[in-house]
């Protein structure tokens, strides 16, 4: 998937700026939100199993040097094999390496890994891996979902509307950026209103509007009134927290100004009523993901 060169230019940009700014992430690689092996199995010693090698072996070693945090590749020999690897463009080239690396440790492994299954599907915090003989690009992955939520409720339903507001925005605008992946951050206004920072992430070969639908079904995992949850799927992730946990955001890359000037507040008058219908989108998307989970 061609990356265009303006975003190969602001992406090698931020990596510099964040690595300016705020020095080399920590390469301790946390655990994964998800893994999830699925397919045949293949023998040892097979050219399925020389082809995996090699493709995982060119997706970590290409995607730290992209521009753009991103390589999908395809084995060029029979058996092939499709693959995928991507990093958070707010990370360093460093720790875009260094999770990489671990997965690829991990992917071929019984324990946490994907052993001698044809597709392994692996999302950590700061990157991606995906590998299938099956042609997985431009289709949203989501075959499990998973959550992690803190225990503490928001104190007011000022605040839950508060998150709600940032989470719409931020899968609005990761969705619309070259990159899949925007921050957001909105600072305290009253007592029961804190600081309230948000990402939301989808693998590139995604469209604008397949991305957004991701983030929004992912988003309907969150149950109302917590302070600090992650959910994932394969193909994306969305979280929010009190405390900041991302790098540079780049909000500022490929939106409108309405967008640009208060994060969290799009279109004051113009997007009201559109802000509201897509709140009902997320409510029902919650309830309905809510509901097949408990099947």
């Amino acid at each position: 998937m061609p990356v265009p060169n303006s975003a190969r230019h602001l992406a090698a940009l931020l990596i510099i700026l964040h690595i300016a700014v705020n020095g080399v992430y920590s390469q301790d690689q946390p655990p994964p939100y998800l893994t999830y092996c699925s397919g045949d199995n293949y023998t040892t010693s097979s050219p399925y199993e020389s082809n995996l090698r090699r493709l995982i072996s060119d997706l970590v070693s290409s995607t730290p040097t992209s521009a753009s945090y991103f390589s999908l590749i395809n084995s060029t020999t029979s058996p092939i094999i499709y693959g995928l690897a991507q990093c958070r463009p707010d990370v360093s080239s460093v720790a875009c390496a260094a999770c990489l690396k671990d997965t690829a440790t991990a992917a071929p492994k019984s324990n946490g890994g994907c052993a001698l299954k044809t597709s392994g599907y692996f999302r950590y915090d700061s990157c991606l891996l995906i590998y299938s003989d099956k042609n997985f690009t431009t289709t949203p992955q989501e075959p499990i979902f998973v959550y992690d939520l803190v225990p503490q409720n928001a104190s007011s339903n000022p605040f839950a509307l508060h998150i709600q507001t940032q989470l719409y925005t931020v899968m609005l605008s990761a969705s619309k950026t070259a990159f899949r992946f925007n921050t957001s951050f909105a600072a305290k206004t009253s007592a029961d209103v804190v600081d309230i920072y948000t990402m939301g992430w989808c693998s590139m070969d995604l469209s604008t509007d397949d991305c957004f639908e991701c983030l929004k079904r992912v988003s309907g995992y969150f149950p109302a009134g917590k302070t600090r949850g992650t959910c994932a799927t394969v193909s994306c992730v969305v979280k929010f927290d009190t405390q900041k946990f991302y790098g540079s955001s780049i909000i500022s890359a490929e939106l409108p100004e309405p967008f640009k000037a208060e994060v969290g507040l799009a279109r004051r008058e113009e997007e009201e009523a559109s802000m509201a219908a897509a709140f009902q989108d997320v409510e029902l998307a919650r309830t309905s993901v809510i509901a097949e989970h408990k099947e």
